[in-house]
């Protein structure tokens, strides 16, 4: 068996399907299991990527005595952990394991019995992936074919997609779920996502707003997703342009799944639904502010725009964005107006 530990937020976490494929290549008889964040291993379960899902937890992560107690009696032929805070290094410590995998650190000395150093020339997806390069020597020659300076990819390569839905799955999923909600067939539809687990990594409900009446008057179609935690936000859009269906707070992170497939479009911040439709092939307009591409979590598709604020002095602000604005402004934010959404949108409906 393998165990894999990756307790970080929902887009790190979907980041490492590309790493739980080649794992289920390469040991197709070993089961897969993972630990995660609380609530967020269903979906993991639900695309098959993964055979078994620690995740039932009182809190977000697990106690000493939760973690003690799930793994007291069992064995692992590997571990792989590519989330490198103390938790999940002394996590992955009190595992018993013939092997241990894990990023090069001080505390790893004491914990893997193999370390990598982390290659912050590439993005997430394909850091990830580098930890297990040596358990597959095709992935080794891979890597060895990469650029060796930080790049943006445009074109994601088959061997570490983490596309997870042929188009005959997307159209199915769409049939029925245009039949579930009485849609229009004929007309596009677009997924809405304007919230984040980080504050200030959420575009302006006003400029939501503004793109959502924009599509609906042109007869389209407008969805708007996201946690029961994002609702008020939701709503408050939804108040605005009531022909938009809004299913923000409804549904649970594998049914969101089926909805962005559904869908022929994505707009929304650098959070876990831009993350959720790279793993259905939906095409995205990715908004964002404190963050950069930079940092290497780019949405890992083929079809994505980018829309930023550049120039601005503060940017980034932080590795994964905050509570608030460090100097009270919010520009990089702000300063995005939505006519810039919109074009970009219409850029990828176009393509067919």
């Amino acid at each position: 068996m393998i165990l894999f530990v990756q307790t970080a937020f929902l887009g790190d976490l979907l980041l490492s399907i590309p790493t739980l494929r080649a794992l289920k290549v390469q040991y197709p008889d070993k089961k897969i299991h993972l630990v995660c964040r609380k609530g967020l291993g269903k979906v993991l379960l639900h695309l098959g990527v993964v055979d078994e899902v620690f995740d039932q937890f009182k809190k977000t992560k697990p106690s000493l005595q939760e973690w003690r107690a799930l793994f007291k009696n069992r064995s692992y032929d590997l571990l792989i952990c590519p989330h490198e805070s103390l938790r999940s290094k002394w996590m992955s410590a009190l595992v018993k394991a013939k092997k241990k995998i894990g990023y090069r650190s001080v505390l790893g000395n004491f914990v893997f019995d193999v370390m990598e150093e982390r290659p912050m020339q590439w993005p997430e997806a394909l850091r990830q992936l580098f930890l297990i390069r040596a358990l597959a020597p095709e992935l080794a020659q891979r890597f060895l074919e990469l650029p060796k300076v930080f790049q943006i990819f445009h074109t994601i390569p088959d061997w570490a997609s983490m596309n997870l839905y042929s188009l005959k799955e997307k159209r199915a999923v769409r049939e029925k779920f245009f039949s579930d909600y009485n849609l229009d067939t004929q007309k596009p539809l677009i997924a809405i996502a304007p919230g984040s687990v980080w504050p200030t990594k959420r575009w302006t409900s006003e400029g939501f707003t503004d793109v959502a009446k924009h599509f609906i008057d042109k007869q389209h179609q407008v969805v708007i997703i996201g946690s029961p935690d994002e609702k008020s936000i939701a709503d408050a859009i939804a108040e605005k342009v009531p022909r938009a269906l809004n299913l923000c707070g409804k549904t649970a992170l594998t049914e969101l799944t089926s909805v962005l497939a559904a869908c022929d479009l994505l707009i929304g911040n650098d959070s876990g639904s831009m993350h959720l439709a790279a793993v259905v092939s939906t095409p995205a307009v990715s908004i964002f502010g404190p963050t950069i591409l930079e940092f290497g979590y780019q949405p890992w598709m083929d079809h994505f725009q980018l829309i930023e604020e550049r120039g601005l002095k503060c940017r980034p602000c932080s590795s994964h964005g905050g509570k608030v604005c460090p100097i009270g402004t919010h520009e990089c934010m702000k300063m995005i107006h939505s006519s810039r959404i919109i074009s970009a949108s219409e850029t990828l409906l176009a393509i067919k």
